[in-house]
């Protein structure tokens, strides 16, 4: 359940930040998360397992040398779209104002991505049925939710069996290495080779642009 006391926050860059303004979201592919990590060998805006689930993860020892070998199952969602939007819930309140702040490794963790702008969305149930109305225009399929943590080869007997009943919840699970980024995702149920846009309408209404807020470091 959503606390709907926490808003939304998309971690842009100043070029393409008042698009997402107007209701312009850019779905990309899972694909191609997993194909960042392992181009770049570096987790973080990528991640190699996406919507895998860990079958198994053998240790063993060759001459003081510990490997591992990992198996994962994967059911055919790589090549759905994806926007992914950060969670941020209140440090405190007051007259019903809420005061929101990342923790310093956080703002880190978003550096990294090369993000220095972002947008702050304040009616989450207004963006999300927005984005469900556009959703229902375009005849698409659609999943939302928040992203679950933990670590990845040690799922939960809580997650595996909602897995079982319904193998679409690995889009939402992630290592929990991953954490800082407290991320909802709003999933498009078809097979793209590319990147696309949804037209949600403008959101200007309900969400304020904060450019350079994350200069990058010379």
């Amino acid at each position: 359940m959503i606390d709907y006391g926490s808003i939304f926050v998309k971690f842009s860059s100043n070029q393409y930040i008042d698009d997402i303004q107007k209701g312009r979201l850019y779905f990309n592919t899972l694909q191609h998360f997993i194909d960042l990590e392992k181009s770049s060998g570096v987790a973080g805006q990528g991640d190699k397992n996406e919507a895998q689930f860990p079958v198994s993860q053998e240790k063993r020892k060759t001459k003081n040398i510990e490997i591992i070998t990992n198996c994962t199952a994967s059911y055919g969602f790589e090549d759905f779209g994806v926007f992914c939007i950060s969670t941020l819930k209140p440090y405190d309140s007051c007259n019903g104002m809420g005061n929101y702040k990342f923790s310093d490794d956080q703002i880190q963790e978003f550096k990294l991505f090369g993000c220095d702008s972002c947008i702050t969305i304040t009616n989450i149930d207004a963006f999300i049925c927005r984005f469900i109305n556009a959703c229902k225009k375009n005849n698409y399929e659609f999943a939302h939710a928040f992203v679950t943590y933990e670590e990845f080869y040690q799922p939960s007997e809580e997650f595996k069996n909602l897995a079982t009943d319904n193998p679409f919840a690995i889009c939402f699970r992630k290592d929990n290495r991953f954490e800082l980024q407290q991320e909802y995702r709003f999933i498009i149920c078809k097979h793209v080779d590319k990147p696309f846009i949804l037209d949600v309408g403008d959101i200007s209404d309900i969400s304020k642009v904060c450019k350079n807020c994350f200069p990058q470091e010379k």
